[in-house]
């Protein structure tokens, strides 16, 4: 029965430590969803949290050698630890790097996406979404009205969300005009705040994310309803 709890206690050690690098480090909320982690993240658990625990309590059943079950936890646990950092390596490959701004859409960009590493000194000036992917801004200067007559949608900019070299903070500068709030139409409105909302692409699920209409800081992330 010690074996087995010291068993439990070593898998939930693990577990923990994979719950804090994904939710509060790779995958904030609601991103896990949008990469399509979920079922590398739930079969990591499974194995982990169920299989091990029910293979010690098993192998380790009253009337067993204490030697012989001692040596069986001693694989599993290893067996464990090898099919916990496989599951964390393909979450860890698949994790936001950066959310980026390409005119008015952003895209989730993982290290593997981009044309070549994301630089020390581009990344430093670089907020981040909660403690997770840096959040950028490809500049996208237009001249006079164009960028009312432009949109991801018709017109395929997507490329450029994976080359870091332009990366910078996103500044109303770059932000095309209907966007941004006009408040010398609205007198009575001129000190209100108006959030932006944008479309999110990730690896098989879109997502609105919210700007704060003065900071542009990323206030949320929701997925889209289908």
């Amino acid at each position: 029965m010690q074996k087995i709890l010291l068993h439990t206690g070593i898998t939930f050690a693990f577990i923990l430590c994979l719950l804090i690098a994904v939710f509060f480090f790779w995958y904030p909320a609601p991103l896990l969803s949008m990469q399509a982690g979920w079922p590398t993240f739930i079969i990591a658990l499974a194995t982990t949290l169920i299989l091990g625990p029910l293979m010690t309590a098993w192998l380790c059943r009253p009337g067993k050698k204490n030697k012989n079950c001692a040596l069986d936890v001693s694989i599993i646990v290893l067996l464990q630890a090898i099919a916990l950092a496989y599951g964390a390596y393909i979450l860890y490959q698949q994790k936001p790097k950066l959310l980026v701004l390409v005119l008015d859409q952003f895209y989730i960009v993982t290290e593997k996406d981009l044309t070549k590493p994301l630089s020390p000194s581009i990344a430093s000036n670089l907020p981040r979404y909660k403690n997770g992917p840096y959040i950028a801004q490809v500049p996208i200067k237009f001249k006079g009205k164009k960028a009312n007559a432009l949109s991801p949608l018709t017109s395929d900019l997507s490329h450029l969300a994976f080359v870091p070299d332009p990366f910078q903070r996103i500044s109303k500068a770059f932000l095309p005009t209907y966007l941004i709030p006009d408040k010398t139409t609205h007198p009575d409105q001129a000190n209100a705040v108006t959030d932006i909302r944008l479309p999110i692409t990730g690896r098989n699920v879109r997502g609105t994310v919210t700007l704060d209409g003065e900071t542009l800081e990323i206030t949320t992330i929701a997925l889209d309803d289908f």
